[in-house]
């Protein structure tokens, strides 16, 4: 039996070994992917000033720098 589960031994659940998956998003880009698309939703109106980072951070489930690093 292969004790290394269905995906080999990196695990799909963001594991600091799981390598990433081909054309994957940084952290970064998903964040300002996500803020585009609520400015394109319009739930988000260009000019509104965003949450505080550590509030975005909880939303996206990301940390707090590459929010940071997303906005700048």
């Amino acid at each position: 039996m292969n004790t290394a589960g269905k995906f080999g031994p990196y695990s799909a659940t963001g594991h600091a070994l799981a390598m990433p998956r081909p054309g994957a998003q940084s952290g970064a880009e998903l964040v300002r992917s996500r803020i585009a698309l609520h400015v394109a939703l319009a739930t988000v109106s260009p000019g509104d000033r965003l949450p505080d980072v550590g509030v975005l951070a909880e939303q996206f489930g990301i940390g707090e720098m590459t929010v940071r690093r997303a906005l700048e």
